[in-house]
């Protein structure tokens, strides 16, 4: 059985508090930290 991966619904930048938010189909929801985002990219 192929399992569905939930598509993201939303997506926001919270420029002053340096936070990328993501909502997903299924109620998901992420908040990712400029600087997780930087530290763990492997293009920065």
């Amino acid at each position: 059985m192929t399992k569905v991966r939930p598509w993201p619904a939303e997506i926001r930048v919270k420029t002053e508090e340096k936070i990328l938010e993501v909502d997903f189909q299924d109620g998901t929801s992420f908040s990712l930290p400029a600087e997780l985002l930087r530290v763990e990219s492997p293009s920065a």
